[in-house]
């Protein structure tokens, strides 16, 4: 009987941890029927669009022919190179769009199904390859999947998935292991699952690139360092050459894989950066030491500390506040601290503890005026693509995902220490909670009705602009693109993250009525 509780109970927790996550991410949406969206009509309507958009092309829609050219800034070609492509993360929209539902329900259910399989593939590494036990990997998971950092994100829907990233770590951590939190012997993998796993490896790092720009580039970024880091000291340097000598030619058939993967995204990339160059952001989109703990005014626990006055003063001034609530909270970041101290002997907490000093350090803008920023700009390739570099500290949530399920599972064999333990958790989990945003789905959907009315059945393609606009220019260029794909038109006007050199296209608004 005792068993059989247990066995429920291992189920049902972990169930419980999902379920709260989704519901204190997305519950705007999910209470209104999906009549609330999340989280604003700027990024997420343009998401929608490039899904919906990969959607008809798989399903043979003429208005869709062609994967790389969605009919918007019309007749710019490529355009999908743009911004993200989203590609490797298509199939779950396909799937609930295949179900019936609207291209806009289907995009919550898109994210809602994102969150999800980041929170169960947390759960796998934590359980199966850190060795947590199965309390202490619910706790971890629901970190990882809903940490403060990554829900101050939610509006850029491209950062949302981690699925490949922890694929990539559950996959280093197999050939590379074994981890264990105890001290016991745990077994080797045998020699075709290493091989199965280095494969594996870069066909999740080349899909993380098609999912992502972005966080493929982060993944790319903490695999040099790691690397980097392996080489230079003398206790990692063993295992990793031994691995590197006696698989070399698994690892250069992974590369060289990986490589013609990549090359048709590269290609397309680096048409779009030849024709309309590069991101701009600079040391503005670098971090500051205040964007750690700065939890962003949406948070459930810490929002009151937006209107303190240390966040104004010159010291702790951050630039581009909306993409710097990188915080995870005081109990969170201590509980972090203590893994990388208690387990300052183990290989892989030693090494996991340099990667995320490097990153923090080769990213961050210290004061003084001291940063590095510009010596990464002119040595690393493709990091000219990244507009906003602190965007690299989502990934902080990994290591304090880590570190919360290692807390909970050191502490299971004392009563006390437990009780104490799970309290210390359920403050880490709650130092996550934000209030969402959302906006209202019929009255975008009533502003794209009104631009279809003005088409006539013989326009060729339109050109989308407001007098004195109300709302800031990019709400009628998204109604431009959603018009475009209601009606079948082509639209010479659009929104992404590269616009083409017309500035009528880029700011199409009238001020004067001449």
């Amino acid at each position: 009987m005792r068993h059989r509780i247990q066995s429920w109970l291992k189920a049902l927790i972990p169930l419980a941890f999902l379920t709260a996550g989704l519901f204190s991410t997305f519950h705007p949406t999910l209470m209104s029927g999906f009549s609330k969206l999340q989280t604003d009509p700027g990024d997420s309507r343009s998401l929608n669009y490039r899904l919906e958009h990969i959607y008809r092309w798989v399903t043979n829609d003429p208005d869709h022919a062609s994967l790389w050219d969605p009919p918007i800034f019309y007749p710019a070609r490529n355009v999908l190179s743009y911004s993200d492509t989203l590609l490797t993360l298509a199939p779950i929209y396909w799937a609930w769009r295949s179900f019936g539902y609207s291209p806009e329900v289907s995009f919550s259910l898109w994210m809602i199904s994102l969150c999800t399989l980041n929170y169960l593939l947390a759960m796998m590494l934590l359980y199966r390859g850190i060795g947590a036990d199965w309390l202490g990997a619910a706790f971890g998971a629901y970190l990882i999947a809903f940490a403060n950092s990554r829900i101050a994100q939610l509006g850029h829907q491209a950062l949302l998935s981690h699925a490949f990233v922890l694929l990539a770590i559950y996959g280093l951590v197999t050939i590379f292991g074994p981890v264990t939190i105890e001290e016991r012997p745990a077994s080797e993998p045998s020699r075709m699952k290493k091989r199965a796993w280095i494969i594996g490896f870069f066909l999740v790092f080349a899909a993380q690139f098609y999912a992502g720009f972005y966080t493929g580039y982060f993944l790319f970024l903490v695999t040099l360092f790691a690397s980097v880091w392996a080489v230079c000291l003398k206790r990692f340097r063993r295992s990793f050459l031994e691995l590197l000598h006696a698989e070399w030619r698994v690892v250069a058939c992974g590369l060289l894989l990986a490589i013609i993967l990549l090359a048709p995204l590269a290609y397309h990339y680096l048409l779009t950066a030849r024709d309309l160059g590069f991101f701009s952001g600079g040391k503005r989109g670098l971090a500051h030491l205040s964007s750690f703990i700065w939890m962003g005014g949406e948070n459930l626990l810490y929002g009151w500390t937006a209107n303190l006055n240390i966040f104004n003063i010159r010291l702790f001034d951050i630039p581009m506040q909306n993409e710097q609530k990188w915080g995870l909270g005081l109990v969170t970041t201590l509980v972090m601290v203590w893994l990388f101290w208690q387990y300052r002997g183990r290989l892989w907490v030693h090494l996991m503890l340099l990667v995320t000093v490097t990153t923090i350090i080769a990213f961050t803008y210290f004061p003084g005026k001291i940063y590095l920023w510009k010596v990464w700009y002119y040595t690393l390739p493709g990091i000219r693509g990244i507009r906003v570099m602190a965007r690299i500290f989502m990934l902080l949530a990994i290591p304090a995902g880590i570190a919360l399920a290692v807390f909970i599972t050191c502490y299971r064999k004392h009563e006390w220490k437990f009780a104490l333990a799970i309290v210390v958790a359920l403050i880490c989990c709650l130092e996550q909670v934000r209030s969402p945003h959302f906006y209202d789905r019929d009255l975008y959907q009533r502003r794209v009705q009104t631009v279809v009315q003005h088409l006539n059945d013989d326009c060729e393609a339109f050109f989308l602009s407001e007098l004195y606009p109300k709302k800031p220019q990019w709400v009628s260029q998204l109604d431009s693109v959603w018009a475009s794909l209601v009606s079948g038109v082509p639209s010479i006007t659009g929104y992404s993250g590269k616009f083409p050199h017309n500035d009528a296209i880029r700011d199409p608004a009238i001020f004067e009525p001449s």
